[in-house]
């Protein structure tokens, strides 16, 4: 039996003829334009969601990507102009990303935070103490998000997609969290009324007590 085939509708005059196995989105820019060829994205900046989530792992790691980027005027990652998927649009596929994008620069503005005060030469205890509990939890949300990575690519017959993603990466310990980081920062002022009580010595040099 010879194989099935599809009747095309008559395109009308001014389009230009597109390939079935085209994408609606981009079919659907070139009705638009008119079958302009500069008012389509370019070919160079096409990807697929595929790239486009390991890319977003590798932000969340702290890490630049081809397609996604830190901007250190922003300061922010951004995702390189003009990149799209075929069944997306670039509202839909920026809307998607955003969140992880905030995400991806909210752990990077942390990680510079944390280095800039461990690069004091005069920095407090208390204020070490917090940029260490930070720093601890940052290195752990960071572990999760490489642990899912290597969950979500462990079957080649598994497809990851950015709304997949969202929802497996939208559960936090917000609360644990802010324990953790205060009960690390009061660390230094534990262990100076340690010394105090038990010893009767106060060893406050940077007067944080008073």
């Amino acid at each position: 039996m010879p194989p099935a085939s599809m009747v095309l509708p008559h395109q009308p005059a001014g389009y230009l003829e597109t390939p079935v196995a085209e994408s609606f989105i981009h079919k659907l820019q070139l009705s638009v334009s008119k079958g302009l060829p500069h008012a389509a994205p370019a070919p160079a900046s096409r990807t697929d969601e595929h790239e486009l989530v390991k890319s977003v792992f590798q932000v969340l790691q702290g890490f630049d990507t081809p397609l996604l980027y830190w901007d250190k005027n922003v300061p922010a990652f951004c995702e390189k102009p003009g990149t799209y998927v075929s069944h997306l649009s670039r509202a839909s596929l920026g809307s998607v990303l955003k969140p992880f994008l905030f995400a991806a620069t909210c752990l990077k503005r942390v990680e510079l935070f944390v280095g800039k005060v461990r690069s004091c030469d005069h920095r407090t205890p208390t204020l070490s103490a917090f940029a260490s509990a930070v720093d601890s939890w940052l290195m752990r949300l960071r572990e999760a998000a490489l642990k899912e990575e290597e969950m979500s690519f462990v079957s080649v017959d598994r497809t990851v997609t950015l709304l997949a993603l969202t929802d497996s990466m939208s559960r936090g310990e917000p609360y644990h969290m802010l324990l953790v980081i205060f009960a690390g920062s009061l660390l230094p002022y534990l262990q100076c009324l340690d010394s105090w009580l038990y010893d009767g010595i106060l060893d406050d040099p940077y007067e944080e007590l008073r």
